[in-house]
C-alpha cells in the first residue's frame, strides 16, 4: 500500500473509524493528527506548528459538517489538501452537501488499500479541488 512522511489530520466522530484509520496511516509513514469534531480539528490546527500536508473529513458529523471545516481550515491554512469521507451514496450526498460536486470523495466503508490509496492521490494530485481553498 502507498504511503508517505506527510501529516495528516483525521476528523471523524466514529471513535472506532477515527482509531481505524490513524493506525492504518501510521503504519503508512504519516504523521497523524485526529479530532473527533470540527471544533476540534480548528483547536488541533491552531496548536499544531508545522504544516499539514491532508485534511481527511467525515462530512456528515454532529455540529459544522466536513464542507464548514473545509472552507473554515482553508482560511488558516490555505495549501491543505482535503478527502472527504461519507456513508452516503453520492446521489444522496450531493442532494445534502452540493459543495461536495466534484470534490475528491472516499466512500464508506472502505478497505485499508482504498484509504491508503485515496489518501495518496489526493496528496499527489495537481488538481484546484485536492486544495481546501477551493470550494466550489
Amino acid at each position: 500500500m502507498p504511503g508517505g512522511r506527510e501529516t495528516l489530520l483525521v476528523v471523524e466522530d466514529n471513535d472506532g473509524l477515527r482509531r481505524l484509520a490513524e493506525r492504518v496511516l501510521t503504519d503508512l509513514g504519516y504523521v497523524i493528527l485526529t479530532a473527533p469534531n470540527a471544533d476540534a480539528a480548528l483547536r488541533v490546527s491552531d496548536e499544531y506548528s508545522q504544516p499539514i500536508d491532508l485534511m481527511l473529513t467525515d462530512i456528515v458529523m454532529p455540529g459544522a459538517d466536513g464542507v464548514l471545516l473545509s472552507q473554515r481550515l482553508a482560511v488558516r491554512r490555505p495549501d491543505t489538501r482535503v478527502l472527504f469521507m461519507s456513508g452516503y451514496s453520492g446521489r444522496d450526498l450531493a442532494e445534502r452537501h452540493t459543495h461536495v460536486n466534484g470534490k475528491r470523495l472516499l466512500q464508506k466503508p472502505f478497505t485499508q488499500e482504498t484509504l491508503a490509496r485515496a489518501v495518496r492521490a489526493t496528496l499527489d494530485a495537481d488538481d484546484l479541488h485536492a486544495r481546501s481553498g477551493r470550494i466550489a
